[in-house]
């Protein structure tokens, strides 16, 4: 009886742990998911990715649902769209949803906006490294839509 106690005990217990983060490029991909290579079963939990040139630095890093990015991430991707900046924003089931901050390597905001259905839309801002405003427009449905203001 104690001994099938203390294993139900066991088992609670290592079911309540957090995942361990795995690395998106240990996982297989299969169409739009990310599954577990040995079981097929679409990956659930945190997730990371390395610099190719530096494995001990991550790029990455994100939740996954159902195999789809899920939750929030961190984009340390040094050849992102500005080049060494670092990006915090949201995930819904694959898509980019809500709202989207970027820094530049000095840790100074250098833009935010906000996503629906992976694109941009409503109003977007960036700014020059010394934090004052650069522009403001506003996006509808991933287009330029509507005022274009540059300072």
């Amino acid at each position: 009886m104690k001994k099938a106690l203390l294993f139900a005990l066991a088992l609670i217990a290592v079911g309540c742990a957090d995942p361990i983060p795995r690395n998106l490029d240990d996982l297989s991909r299969q169409g739009p998911q990310y599954v577990d290579p040995e079981t097929l079963e679409p990956y659930r939990g945190p997730a990371y990715r390395v610099s190719e040139d530096d494995s001990t630095k991550i790029v990455l890093r994100v939740n996954l649902r159902d195999g789809r990015f899920h939750g929030d991430f961190e984009d340390f991707e040094p050849e992102g769209f500005f080049g060494g900046i670092y990006e915090t924003g949201t995930y819904r089931d694959g898509q980019r949803e809500g709202s989207s901050e970027m820094f530049y390597p000095s840790g100074v905001l250098s833009g935010r906006g906000t996503y629906d259905n992976d694109e941009r839309d409503g109003p977007a801002e960036r700014y020059y490294e010394n934090g004052q405003l650069q522009q403001k427009s506003t996006y509808t449905a991933g287009e330029l839509d509507g005022p274009y203001e540059r300072y």
